[in-house]
This record gives C-alpha cells, structure tokens and sequence, in this order.
C-alpha cells in the first residue's frame, strides 16, 4: 500500500473569505533499475478493480505488512481549530530476491490561481473543472524517511509529467481538486534490499477539508449584556464566546498496485476541551484518556478501503463569569433609600442570573434571585435592554417571611445600569397583593 495521506481544506481568512482545498496524496511509480535510466515513460494504465486512489505504470512487488496512522490534533494549545499533524508508518517487506526502487511524490494543492465558492455548483467531471495551471515545483512541506533517513530526491520531467498526469486523470482526485489551482510536491525514492524489511515514514500537517468559528454574541461592535455590565470580571476574550468546527479526512485507501492486505491502525489524539465526532468507521471506535488527553482508536483492513474522516468541535461552557454589583435608589410612593448588593453570571450571549439582598436598613431585607433575557450592548452607546422576573423573600422584624414575584427592566450601558424592578407579594387571608416598586442607579464590577 503506498502512502496515500489526503487531506482537504477550506479555512477561513481575514474579509473577504478565502477558499483554499488542500490535497495531499503521494504517488509512487515503481522503477527497476533498467527503468530508472529509461528517458521516456511507460503508458498509463489502470489496473481493472482499481476503486480508489491513483495507480502507476506497473505493480509493485513491495508489501504492506502494516500501517500505522497517527493524527494528534492536540497542537497549538487552543482547542478552536487545532493544528493537526499526521504521521503515517508504513511497514514494507522485499518478498523478491532483487533489490525494489520506488520513486514517487508526495503532493499537496493549495491556494492559488482562480478561487471558487465552497458550493460551486459545477460538475467536476466537467472538462472545465479539471486543473488548468501546470503543478509547481515548490515544496508540499512534507517529510519522507526510510528507516530515520531521508528519502526527498529528484524526479525527471517525464517522472513528474506523468504523476501529474495521474492528478489530473483520477477521477477521485480530480472531485477534490476543482476548489484549487496550485499544486506542491515532493519527490521522494527508496530503495528495499532483497528479503528485506523497511520503514517509510511521511510526517506533515493535515489540514482540514473545512474550518470555521463561529461567534457566539461578540459581533463587530457589540457586546453581550454580561460582559458590558462586567467589564472587569467577565469573560471579555472573543476567543470565550467562540465555537470552532474542523472536518478531516484522511484516504487510507490502498492502490491496487502494492501486495498485501495490512491492518491499519489508527490512533487520534485531541484535547480534552475538544469533541471528537467520528464521521466513518462506525463503531470501530474506542476512547481513553492519556496525559491530559484523549484518544481514539480503530483498526480496520486495508482492503476495506476505508477513508479516516472525523470532526474536531469546540463548544464553549453555556456559563460565564459576570461579577460582583451595587446598587442604590428610592423606593416609588415612599420616601426610603433601597440599597442593593449582588453578583451575577451568563448563561450563553442572552441570559443573566443573578443573586441580590436589597435592604433600607431599617426595617427588612429582601433576597431575590432573578433571571433576564438581555439584548446586546452596541459600541457602548446603544443600551442593552432586558427583561427579568425572579422571586424576592422579604423578611421583617418580628413578621415571618413572605415570598413574592418580581418583574423588571434593566437598561445597562458598560457598568452602569438603571433598574426598575417591581414586586407583588400576596396578602395573607385576603385576596389583594402588596405592590412595592422601586428606581435603582446599579454598577457593576
């Protein structure tokens, strides 16, 4: 099985969007010593039951025994849209009494050259679709080693045209180029002695088919009502308020043109703070927890022809810290100062619970806990507005307790705020309720 790493991309990037589908597969076109000194390339030709992948010229005596696939998208410390790296093993056997040499390129498409939209509706099948600018030279920022040494050559004209000609003639391959112009590569050849055993190893980062953020109440210029009520406690980093998603794929598929049908093993580890959501291999799936970590394991035949493809999703916690208020203001009908005191959390961009005790000081003290559902602040000059109801027990001096509702507005603006709330508490034996309303100027910290 050669190396087939595949990735595709589409990331975002600073207004306006910019799609880039990155593509990452290596090719390898087997050579014997006679064929390595050959100046023109054999013809292609597609072995019959070649259902992935591309193909070269000739099978390839070189065996799979086994492969091991390990992504760790643990890099970067963040969990919105982690860096991944992969580094795929391949363990290969020499079966023959002759020594094998393999020359190949490991290829990657990137940016560049026209751009289309993520939903371009077009066929890829489409003639038009089909890459129109000829592959570079420049590197796909991939490592190749054979047994820890490094594999990177040079391949000749006719060596390239032809891999690139296998590009742009697989049809698979061409489905996932049609977001993309610009094509890398590196060229890599090895060498496996008679009834020998060797290593091939191919390390880089695999980037993802999709990437996206998505903020939750930070917008441009806005604010959620917790943080603009709590500026010095609250979580003021957008990077709090936003959720990220990461699809990767990763083709394991084996080419028709290697011997063997090796177990691949895959090993997926991702950040704690991180959901890993498996999009194939279903129920192949086992978790653990490692350092901190946590990792995923499958294993799966080569002749399956199975893809490795998952999500990486970040939700932010639904709560959010606000902060400690104070507040002051008369009570309507009666001439009595109210003091309040109180702290506060979010939960998600909307939604404010608070705890307060109100008192004159004098002669009660009321405990409410209230809920409001709060507009955002906008540039700090367009007030947040919110509507809240809780539920205030007063007690008095020598009375028992009494339990009431609460309804009230809040207009906030960052710290400062202006509170109406009013509250009804039912008579006790009689069929009328006590109404007590109050104007309060509140900052918050």
């Amino acid at each position: 099985m050669p190396p087939h790493p595949l990735s595709r991309r589409l990331a975002p990037s600073p207004p306006p969007a910019r799609a880039l589908l990155t593509l990452a597969l290596a090719l390898a076109l087997t050579l014997t010593p006679r064929l390595a000194q050959a100046n023109a390339p054999a013809p292609y030709s597609r072995p019959a039951g070649a259902a992935r992948g591309v193909v070269v010229e000739r099978a390839s005596p070189l065996a799979v025994e086994r492969e091991e696939l390990d992504i760790d998208c643990t890099g970067g410390g963040t969990p919105l849209n982690p860096t991944c790296t992969f580094v795929a093993t391949y363990h290969l056997f020499n079966p023959t009494n002759a020594e094998e040499e393999l020359l190949g390129a490991f290829y990657a498409l990137g940016s560049g050259g026209e751009e289309r939209d993520a939903h371009d509706p077009r066929d890829p099948r489409d003639p038009r679709a089909q890459m129109s600018t000829a592959p570079t030279a420049d590197d796909a920022r991939v490592e190749a080693k054979l047994d820890g040494q490094s594999v990177r050559a040079e391949a000749t004209p006719e060596q390239l045209a032809r891999m690139d000609d296998i590009v742009r003639r697989d049809p698979e391959v061409r489905a996932l180029t049609v977001y993309g112009k610009r094509l890398l590569r590196t060229p890599f050849s090895i060498r496996v002695a008679p009834s020998a055993r060797a290593k091939l190893v191919f390390s880089g980062e695999l980037a993802p088919l999709v990437s996206e953020r998505r903020e939750r109440g930070m917008h441009g210029y806005t604010l959620p009502a917790i943080v603009a009520r709590h500026l010095a406690f609250s979580a003021t980093s957008r990077e709090r308020w936003t959720s990220s998603v990461d699809e990767l794929i990763y083709v394991a598929s084996p080419l028709a043109t290697w011997a063997g049908d090796p177990e691949i093993h895959v090993t997926i580890r991702t950040l704690r703070a991180n959901d890993f959501v498996p999009q194939s291999l279903d129920g192949a799936w086992t978790e653990s927890s490692e350092a901190g970590a946590r990792v995923s394991r499958a294993t799966f035949r080569a002749s399956t022809k199975q893809n490795v493809a998952f999500r990486v999703t970040h939700r932010p916690s639904p709560l959010y810290n606000g902060g400690p208020l104070v507040g002051i203001g008369p009570r309507l009908g009666r001439e009595e100062l109210r003091l309040r005191a109180g702290y506060e959390i979010g939960i998600g961009s909307s939604l404010i619970a608070g705890l307060a005790a109100e008192s004159n000081l004098q002669e009660y003290v009321i405990v409410v806990p209230t809920v409001e559902l709060a507009s955002p602040n906008v540039i700090a000059i367009i007030p947040s507005l919110a509507i809240g109801a809780g539920m205030p027990v007063q007690a008095r001096k020598s009375e028992p307790a009494r339990v009431g509702g609460r309804v009230m507005l809040t207009i906030s603006w960052p710290v400062l705020s202006l509170l109406f709330p009013i509250d009804i508490y039912p008579e006790p034996g009689a069929s009328t309720s006590h109404v007590q309303g109050s104007f309060m100027t509140q900052l918050s910290f």
